[in-house]
């Protein structure tokens, strides 16, 4: 009578279209998938779900992700858990949180990059020789380089393009940022800096 269920059991798919359900086809594709799901529901507007399984694969910007572990919880746009890739282009553990249910985002997360082949995952195809790796901290709000604020920090990266390599063993960029002021520091293994004032990042 108050229109709420719960839920429990197996969900499977098979090269569902996930970005028509989306309204995103443009960069979201198809999705093959085998998870556990345990969650409640109220009026089927808000969702509450925790997920363990396995995504076989997800298209996403016309590349298909293989081999994907998921566990953790899913609740309106916003997911807290772990995700594991062991993809031929891309290797990476993620645990934390990715909260994309407000105008503003908030994240709160470490990454493990281990490989990540950027021409292949078509996120950079200005070189097919272009891969990075880094352990990656973030804790950060905001939707745009104008209103973010908090800090993220790299880790051990490693920057590769054919037979050039860049290695940074520690860069880190904290932003704080409001309607009349702006600040950005910036600590790493070859530059140091700190800017102030009133400006638009994006206009820069």
């Amino acid at each position: 009578t108050n229109n709420y269920f719960t839920f429990n059991g197996k969900l499977e798919t098979g090269e569902f279209n996930l970005g028509r359900l989306l309204n995103n086809e443009k960069d979201i594709g198809k999705i093959t998938l085998n998870v556990n799901v345990d969650g409640s529901s109220c009026s089927g507007q808000t969702v509450n779900a925790k997920l363990h399984g396995f995504i076989n694969s997800l298209e996403i910007k016309q590349y298909e992700y293989k081999n994907i572990n998921l566990s953790g919880v899913l609740s309106d746009k916003t997911y807290n858990g772990a995700i594991n890739i062991d993809d031929p282009s891309i290797n990476m553990e993620f645990l934390g949180k990715v909260d994309f249910s407000s105008e503003i985002y908030n994240v709160d997360f470490t990454a493990n990059i281990a490989r990540a082949d950027l021409c292949a995952l078509n996120l950079d195809k200005s070189d097919s020789s272009h891969t990075v790796s880094f352990y990656i901290k973030a804790n950060a709000q905001g939707n745009s380089l104008d209103n973010i604020n908090g800090e993220i920090k790299l880790l051990n990266s490693l920057l590769t393009k054919g037979s050039k390599q860049i290695q940074i063993y520690d860069f880190s960029v904290y932003a704080q940022n409001s309607l009349d002021s702006n600040s950005l520091s910036i600590r790493s293994d070859f530059i140091d800096a700190d800017v102030y004032g009133n400006y638009q990042m994006a206009e820069i």
